[in-house]
């Protein structure tokens, strides 16, 4: 499978849905930390302390903008899967990207069908209602 077509298709099924760039970009922001938090996770199991500690140190330190995050998530991958690097780094975005996408799907049709008054969805809303995951999804949804 090809992880970087993949990734621009699930970029474009986020703006097909209505992200705009600057959610999108919340979104694939996420994507990076989850990553960065799996890749962390696998290779502290198969890394040797010399490099975990390099990997730590460069996570630690203050990051001024994207161009650098890119670089560090290069060098976590790089020293930790070798040729399998952009690989790996692709399907774990992925993994993240199609976990959220289908969250975002499925809270998008469940605020449809709510704001059309659906006797299902408008029960699960407010069965919902005091929960602040729901009332965060929902100003997220109408921000559109």
């Amino acid at each position: 499978m090809d992880y970087k077509n993949e990734y621009e298709q699930l970029k474009q099924q986020f703006r097909d849905i209505g992200f705009d760039e600057e959610k999108l970009n919340q979104i694939l922001d996420l994507a990076v930390d989850e990553t960065v938090d799996l890749a962390v996770s696998d290779l502290s199991e198969n890394l040797d302390e010399q490099v975990l500690a390099e990997i730590a140190q460069e996570i630690q330190k203050e990051i001024p903008d994207k161009d650098k995050a890119v670089k560090i998530l290069d060098m976590i991958f790089e020293k930790g899967y070798g040729e399998n690097a952009q690989q790996k780094k692709y399907e774990y975005m992925n993994q993240y990207l199609r976990e959220t996408l289908e969250l975002a799907k499925n809270s998008k049709e469940l605020m449809d069908k709510y704001n059309q008054g659906d006797p299902t969805a408008v029960a699960s809303v407010q069965a919902n209602m005091n929960n602040p995951d729901t009332e965060e999804i929902k100003k997220y949804l109408n921000q559109e």
